[in-house]
């Protein structure tokens, strides 16, 4: 399947920390929209819209969550330098000596996040960095009031610097947030695949593409969702671990492995009837896929089941490496099997 590098860099160059999405998701809609063929479906005052295709009377939601990580500014010292508290899950160690981009109230500013060189060091006690309030932003203000000036007030928004590198070797790409804008990106590729192939499925299902707000920090959106739109089925898409560096091992993992396929996720907010019927898909198709344990807890898929009448739920995973930092990789193959197998289980009208 041809890389859509356009769209997944659209999706990754905006920040979109939770409770700040609205802009990005707007303007994927409006893209989506233009083409003619998808329907204005949802919208609610978080931000969310979801785009249909297809007029059945069962309805499938696609969901994945287009927040990411952060952090809010704590407050600024007498020095301009930005003091942070964590939000959701932060990684402190991933911000050490690191770029961000501090939301600030007259726009994105750029900031640094330094360390004090290995060289005044002495112990390894002295090299950790446990709590996020260890970690300072420095946005090149010299005073308080230079900072405040630029727009960093406490409760702003702090997030990675933009990384983005869509072809990493032949197969792979590293960004920051593709936690989980590749979600977003395969049930975009899933709708357009859709609208190519309308078929017996348009009359049995509308399917609703939506990108979820505050998955990081609480899963409103996927309740607001859940409750309003009150789906039959939902496919709900998010990133899992991968065992592909020396630091994670099987027995926390499992056997997941990049370009090995996307993760048909097992766990008891997954309907076991839509596992197998996926499952089956994908070896009558030759798709690659991985199977994963999962609680029932950790992604949107468990609001889905929680907060709507009667949802059969669905988790599939993207495996990827680096999760929450800034550097994140996921594979092409992963992102091409996973939009495969949705598009052939919703076209066997089985569901």
């Amino acid at each position: 399947m041809e890389r859509d590098l356009e769209l997944l860099n659209m999706l990754l160059k905006d920040v979109s920390p939770s409770g700040g999405e609205a802009g990005l998701i707007n303007k994927w809609a409006t893209r989506l929209y233009r083409k003619g063929i998808f329907k204005w479906f949802y919208e609610d005052k978080l931000g969310q819209v979801g785009l249909s295709i297809g007029h059945g009377p069962k309805k499938i939601v696609l969901g994945a969550h287009i927040d990411s990580v952060f952090a809010r500014v704590l407050y600024v010292d007498e020095h301009g330098l930005v003091h942070l508290e964590p939000t959701g899950g932060t990684d402190r160690e991933a911000f050490i000596s690191n770029e961000v981009i501090v939301v600030g109230k007259h726009g994105n500013v750029h900031g640094i996040v330094g360390k004090s060189p290995i060289h005044i060091k002495r112990t390894v006690e002295e090299h950790s960095y446990d709590d996020l309030k260890e970690v300072v932003v420095n946005v090149g203000a010299e005073t308080k009031k230079e900072a405040t000036d630029m727009g960093i007030i406490p409760g702003v928004q702090v997030v990675y610097e933009r990384k983005i590198c869509l072809n990493f070797g032949e197969n792979r790409m590293h960004a920051t947030d593709l936690d989980d804008k590749i979600g977003v990106y395969i049930i975009t590729k899933v709708m357009e695949e859709l609208k190519q192939h309308i078929g017996d499925w348009a009359n049995k299902y509308t399917v609703i593409a939506v990108p979820l707000v505050q998955e990081e920090v609480s899963g409103a959106g996927a309740m607001r969702v859940a409750k309003n739109i009150n789906p039959d089925i939902c496919f709900n898409y998010d990133v899992e671990h991968a065992k592909d560096y020396v630091q994670i091992k099987e027995d926390e993992v499992g056997d997941i492995e990049l370009g090995k396929g996307g993760i048909v996720m097992y766990g008891c907010d997954k309907s076991q009837r839509i596992v197998d019927l996926v499952s089956r898909i994908c070896d009558e198709n030759s798709i690659p896929y991985q199977t994963c344990a999962s609680y029932s807890i950790g992604t949107d898929t468990v609001h889905f089941q929680q907060e709507s009448l009667d949802c059969e739920t669905m988790l599939i995973s993207i495996p990827n490496i680096y999760m929450h930092t800034a550097v994140e990789v996921c594979d092409w193959r992963d992102v091409n099997s996973i939009i495969e197998m949705t598009v052939k289980t919703i076209q066997s009208c089985e569901l």
